[in-house]
């Protein structure tokens, strides 16, 4: 692009000195400006022997300090070393999760200058403040005004506590930052503080002829530092800027560069031009459903206008990274050479997958005396794992199926050893006891050298990928099992697993190929002093562009604006200025955003895009802007109804078939559900972790019930029996719990919570019983079974279910049916009719009651001559007791023959066999059904 900043830059510098080029350092923000100025360079056949020196600001900062940067986990042991010696009762295990952020604050507090004891200085200094450090007057307003809140003298214990932490952190500061002086090795905001502070001094060896360029944002350190070297008649600047938001004071993109141009005393600043009000663009707009969506829009795009796009002169930029993978799979083929300058992170690759399984199933356990156990879903998912499974296939697919089969929640290593066949080297080496840390990285790096020599063996064109990626993990685990080696056993296995973890996030594998050619991939930062012809911007939302944290600091906001630290607004000032810039020389410049709102407010698009709309396109009539609005369902095929026919071998599994309430009102809600559930015996991967689940809690509370009224079976029960019965729910209650769990630890976490809530609700059915006694308890949790006989008189159908509490009370039997889940109450006290038994066959809402009126049916078929009532208990609302259906009106069999009509027309359209099983035509069904995504109905 002949019109670049940095190809203008060449031009500029290469006429300005001609013959001594190697007498000159171009200093820029980033490494990928480099790449771009050594092409722009040999463009203008320069030689390389005669290249300028280029160097990104940071290396050039560090080159003229003398330090070395320590490694981040280096020195955040450095730091717990210092901090110790004012807390010596902490642990590194303790310090671990806040010493990086403690780091972070420091490194930002060195870049802009800031008095580090000015600022950790607590309430009892503000005077002192005044008077030793030179601050203006409203820094100290605004510092007065943060404290004033710790001033009172009912001061709570939060705050002295944040006072004593706040001190604390300013020595450990001054310590700290001393140590690292001594051995010359620093991190990277103290490097910069030494350097600005020495400049004077430092500049008087600098030989050469310095030349920024592409700068925005400017801490304290660098600005002193160019503003040194540019008095002393070392250095130029040239800018990046445009006038539409360098001369507009209303412009935030331009606040940067006005306060640059202010500080740095510049009148006339290099290479300003005037693009976003002159040239002609065209900017198009599109609304995408969906993250993944704005990914296979601009693929689609793409392919159509392969023709007239030059992809050396095209840039993809993503300010949300993890969209990279689905965009290379949306890419059209012809787009034969793509350059990724950001990289592929490791967090995205299988191992480290893996990795994170590992951690929870090492992390997450359960323990019985010295035993260490592991919880089912973690084992399950690790010998799933496609690296693991592959190792051994079918031996660890039925390994998997044994442990499954077991129905256990937590294995020790001998249980999952005892049901393996033969040598599974893999299994072997995974569920073996982390006891120390150096036990860890032993452990790791066993299982990646199975992994390894299993991938190597393998035959396709991944291979190699899948090697590197390897590789990268082999030599950063040995990189950090080296550094943590000096701290022995101080560091417990937990934290190190945390360090391990957050270790590999942040490494990203270098996409290999060359850099300049073809299709540019890349994230915001790196699109810094760039310029493409054709941009395409995706993921514009509220929250992704600009995005709204500014990470993680102990540092209050009053006391950041107190001292200049960066906020909110200049972050977003930021992202201003890297939008317009990249736009000034672009031709066209596509965005996508998401259109699809979601619980966080996220479908709302960036505020750049109205400001285009209203602003920019409304003082440069040039401009071509087109809003286009994708429909996800505009390419979706057309989708089938789904129906099954009923077959022979269909017809004989309905004859096995025994009926229960639950199965009926399956085939109520959709008789499609019924056919997965029932017939094809489809069913969702048991969700063992260990925590008591719905049905489990259902199970619990009914059995405990039988196990506390069992002695008290067919024999009157008056509230002088309640003192007793409260005394044994206890005993009850542990009881249940063994047999249910099978002698497993069950208590731990959510567990010991949810038992304690059991406990209360077994006291207040108590409760509300005593109040209802006298009465008699016939039979608790009883099995019942009867049949239907259709009008032929040949066909009989299998009903089966459970009575939870069959009692007496007031001279009339009661069937009574406890309920956890929801229940239509509305209807709960209509009294029986035919309309109300059309309805309660037809809507699934009407499941609880369909139940209970299914239980009572079944009750007066074993007992012809009775007379019943049937009520709920419901769990959820036990201060209320039972309510009784029916308006609480006693009924007979004969009084059911309406509901036995309809059972028997159930049971005629399931048996039917010109009568298919459908999908339900109404979809609000669908939502919480297991098989939504085989009907497509993923609502």
């Amino acid at each position: 692009m002949k019109d670049a900043f940095l190809n203008k830059l060449v031009k500029e510098v290469i006429t300005k000195y001609p013959d001594s080029l190697k007498d000159v350092c171009i200093v820029v923000p980033n490494r990928r400006m480099i790449l771009f100025l050594e092409k722009y360079l040999t463009a203008n056949d320069i030689k390389t022997e005669t290249f300028p020196k280029l160097i990104p600001i940071n290396d050039f900062i560090t080159e003229l300090s003398g330090y070395e940067v320590a490694e981040p986990l280096t020195l955040v042991f450095e730091l717990y070393e210092t901090y110790k010696h004012f807390q010596p009762d902490e642990t590194f295990d303790q310090f671990y999760p806040w010493g990086e952020i403690i780091l972070s604050d420091y490194d930002l507090i060195d870049k802009n200058l800031v008095n580090a004891r000015a600022l950790y200085t607590g309430i009892k200094n503000i005077k002192e403040l005044e008077q030793e450090f030179t601050l203006h007057l409203t820094e100290i307003e605004s510092f007065k005004k943060f404290w004033e809140s710790f001033s009172d003298e009912d001061i709570s214990e939060t705050k002295k506590k944040f006072t004593r932490i706040w001190e604390l952190l300013g020595k450990t500061y001054d310590n700290f930052t001393e140590s690292l002086r001594e051995g010359k090795v620093a991190y990277e905001g103290l490097i910069y503080r030494n350097t600005a502070e020495n400049i004077e001094e430092i500049s008087d060896s600098i030989d050469v002829k310095i030349i920024f360029a592409g700068f925005n944002i400017l801490s304290k350190a660098e600005m002193l530092i160019m503003k040194t070297l540019l008095k002393k008649g070392k250095a130029e600047i040239y800018w990046d800027t445009d006038k539409y938001y360098a001369d507009d004071k209303k412009q935030e993109a331009g606040r940067f560069i006005r306060k640059n141009f202010t500080d740095l005393e510049i009148k006339k600043p290099e290479i300003k031009e005037d693009l976003l009000l002159t040239d002609e663009k065209k900017i198009d707009i599109y609304a995408v459903p969906l993250r993944a969506g704005q990914a296979k829009a601009l693929g689609k795009l793409l392919n159509e206008s392969f023709q007239s796009v030059d992809p050396e002169q095209t840039a993809i930029v993503l300010p949300d990274e993890s969209l990279l993978l689905p965009l290379l799979s949306a890419l059209p083929d012809m787009f034969t050479e793509i350059n990724i300058t950001m990289g592929y992170s490791l967090r995205n690759t299988s191992l480290y997958t893996l990795m994170e399984l590992l951690k929870d199933m090492h992390t997450i356990t359960a323990s019985t005396g010295k035993d260490t156990l592991f919880g089912y879903r973690y084992v399950k998912d690790i010998l799933e794992h496609p690296y693991i499974k592959s190792i051994d296939f079918d031996e660890t697919i039925e390994l998997t199926k044994k442990l499954d089969d077991t129905k256990r929640v937590y294995f020790n290593r001998e249980l999952i050893m005892e049901q393996v066949e033969g040598e599974l080297e893999a299994v072997d080496r995974i569920f073996k006891l982390i006891e120390r840390t150096k036990d860890l990285f032993d452990y790791i790096e066993e299982i990646i050298e199975v992994i390894e020599k299993n991938v190597r063996g393998r035959k396709g064109r991944a291979k190699g990928f899948e090697i590197y990626q390897i590789e990268q993990f082999k030599k950063h685990i040995k990189d950090l099992k080296g550094l943590m080696a000096g701290f022995g056993d101080e560091i417990e296995p937990k934290t190190a697993w945390s360090i391990l973890l957050k270790t590999l996030r942040s490494i990203k594998i270098p996409f290999t190929g060359a850099p300049l050619k073809g299709l540019q991939i890349m994230g915001v930062l790196e699109t810094r002093g760039l310029d493409f012809e054709n941009v395409y911007m995706l993921s514009m939302n509220e929250g992704t562009y600009p995005r709204t944290d500014l990470g993680k600091t102990f540092i209050p906001v009053g006391i950041r604006k107190a001292f200049g630290l960066p906020t909110f607004e200049d972050d977003d000032s930021g992202y201003a200025y890297n939008f317009y810039r990249l736009m000034q020389r672009a031709r066209n410049f596509t965005i996508f955003y998401n259109s699809e709102v979601d619980e966080l407010n996220q479908g709302e698009r960036s505020r750049y895009i109205p400001q285009l709309e209203f602003e920019l396109c409304r003082q440069n009539k040039k401009i071509d802007l087109n809003n286009y609005i994708v429909s996800a369902k505009a390419d979706a095929p057309k989708l089938e109804k789904i129906t099954i026919e009923k077959s022979d071998d269909i017809m004989e599994r309905l004859k096995e078939l025994e009926f229960s309430a639950s199965r009926l009102n399956t085939y109520i809600n959709c008789s499609l559900q019924f056919y997965f559930r029932c017939i094809a015996g489809l069913r969702e991967p048991e969700d063992r972790d260990g925590i008591i689940d719905p049905r489990q809690f259902g199970n619990i509370v009914h059995n405990t019930l039988k196990r506390i009224y069992e002695d008290y079976i067919e024999r009157d029960i008056t509230p002088d029996d309640f003192p007793s019965l409260h005394s044994i729910i206890d005993e009850k209650l542990e009881e249940v719990f063994e047999i249910e769990f099978k002698g497993e630890d069950y208590l731990s976490g959510k567990n010991r919570l949810t038992r304690n809530i059991m406990k209360k609700l077994l006291g207040m059915i108590l409760e509300t019983d005593e109040r209802t006694a006298p009465f008699s308890i016939r039979e608790l949790e009883k099995g019942i079974d009867s049949e239907v006989t259709f009008p032929d008189g040949d066909t009989q159908v299998k009903l089966q279910g459970r009575l939870d509490r069959v009692d007496v009370c007031g001279g009339k039997v009661r069937i009574i049916d406890y309920k956890t889940g929801r229940v239509e109450w509305r209807h709960a006290q209509k009294e029986v009719s035919d309309q109300f038994y059309t309805e309660m066959f037809m809507e699934p809402r009407y499941s609880s009651l369909f139940q209970a009126y299914l239980y009572a049916y079944m009750y007066l078929k074993k007992n012809a001559g009775e007379k019943v009532q049937v009520g709920i208990y419901p769990i959820k609302k036990l201060s209320e007791g039972v309510t009784l259906l029916n308006n609480g009106k006693e009924l007979t069999l004969d009084q059911m023959k309406g509901f036995e009509e309809r059972l028997e027309k159930l049971f005629a359209e399931i048996f039917d066999r010109d009568t298919p099983f459908r999908q339900t035509t109404e979809e609000e069904r669908c939502k919480y059904c297991d098989y939504k995504t085989i009907c497509n109905r993923n609502l």
